[in-house]
């Protein structure tokens, strides 16, 4: 580096030496997940969605309510068409654009809780991975998840340090984050529950965060009653649906 330059010219220098092979990953990444993205026709589940995000707000509840998904997802698909339309490339991109994201984020956490060598591992193998591909061209919510799962884990980490006392804005996300999870798939609870179980450990010494840790999960199953009195009303619905995938069950 050199010495004459300015501090603000060195430090954009040492950024761009580290960013840019991150930039150019990035971009290799979302030509992978564009290429293509429109050549497999749709397929049951996608038609599916392209239909919900073509249907009213009362109508994707109705249905979500009595499947075996919640309707967040949906609700985005229904805002992203009404800008691009309903192609094949139009509904895919979605997926495409959070798969990509995905990457970085991926980056990110594997240097804050590693290094930035584990970080560049994480982000490549995320990259050029099928499963990551695959998902990233299908109108389904699978391409979100991990986006999700990955806040989820970043803010366990945050919240758990023993040298941290996180006031009420941080609490207040973690809410938020576990409400979205919640909101896009029912399997998120699986990490919802491991980050609330680990931090009720790790903080059973500080009984102020104790009970802002249970304030926050209050606030959580307040925010989805609305979605569990839906669920509720189409029990039936819901009860053939599990039916249908009952490998005891009748053909």
């Amino acid at each position: 580096m050199n010495r004459s330059q300015s501090p603000q010219a060195q430090y954009f220098s040492l950024g761009a030496r580290h960013w840019l092979p991150l930039i150019v990953l990035l971009l290799f990444a979302f030509a992978l997940r564009l290429y293509h993205l429109d050549t497999q026709p749709i397929w049951w589940d996608e038609a599916m969605s392209i239909h919900l995000s073509t249907s009213s707000v009362m109508e994707i509840v109705h249905n979500r309510a009595g499947n075996l998904h919640p309707p967040l997802y949906f609700f985005l698909l229904k805002s992203w068409v009404k800008l691009v339309g309903t192609s094949s490339f139009s509904v895919r991109f979605l997926s495409a654009w959070f798969s990509t994201l995905l990457i970085p984020a991926l980056y990110a956490s594997g240097r804050r809780w590693l290094s930035r060598r584990s970080g560049w591992i994480a982000a490549g193998l995320a990259a050029v991975s099928p499963l990551y591909l695959v998902y990233a061209q299908e109108a389904r919510v699978y391409a979100i998840l991990p986006l999700a799962y990955l806040m989820l884990l970043d803010m366990l980490r945050r919240m758990s340090r023993p040298d941290d006392r996180p006031g009420w804005g941080l609490w207040l996300l973690v809410a938020g984050i576990e409400a979205l999870a919640l909101g896009l798939h029912y399997m998120s609870l699986f990490a919802v529950s491991y980050v609330f179980v680990i931090l009720l450990v790790r903080l059973r010494r500080s009984r102020p965060q104790r009970v802002r840790l249970l304030v926050i999960q209050g606030l959580v199953i307040l925010s989805l009653l609305p979605w569990f009195v839906a669920v509720f009303l189409h029990v039936d619905a819901l009860a053939a649906r599990l039916g249908m995938s009952n490998w005891r069950a009748e053909p």
